[in-house]
């Protein structure tokens, strides 16, 4: 199964855990950088995980916000493009920061804010053990004419 078809999937309903195993497999990019894993895929929601290692922290041993932000936009982008069933493209990004991290899991789950035909807004939260680390808003465009 291709990546476009395990999008499509997700549009009618949650990934199987064997699934879930082949997005991991086939998310490339900067969310395999990151070491990002996905760990439910839905028609209306993502959710994923991010072991904090050391080369996702600034000098004061603290996970950089753009660490935060990048998690986001994944994260939104993934969702947006099961619902539009279309490529989508962030074009704004506004992450708040409210505690931080020097290592552990970072869990982010995505919200749907507004689904138009021409742009999403998610909500990102990104949390460690129940403690809200930071949250994003991440608003997206469908490209229409894009495979």
């Amino acid at each position: 199964m291709s990546f476009h078809d395990l999008l499509a999937t997700a549009q009618q309903r949650p990934l199987t855990d064997a699934e879930l195993i082949d997005f991991n497999e086939m998310a490339t990019g900067l969310s395999q950088y990151l070491g990002m894993r996905f760990t439910a895929v839905t028609p209306t929601s993502i959710r994923s995980e991010l072991v904090v290692s050391q080369h996702h922290l600034q000098p004061f041993g603290l996970v950089n916000g753009g660490v935060f932000a990048s998690i986001a936009e994944t994260v939104a982008s993934a969702a947006g493009a099961i619902v539009a069933g279309l490529p989508v493209a962030g074009i704004n990004n506004n992450t708040h920061f409210f505690k931080s991290a020097r290592s552990g899991v970072i869990c982010a789950e995505t919200t749907a804010l507004h689904v138009g035909k021409s742009t999403h807004t998610w909500q990102v939260a990104m949390t460690q053990a129940d403690r809200l680390l930071a949250q994003s808003s991440v608003q997206l465009m469908v490209l229409t004419g894009v495979n």
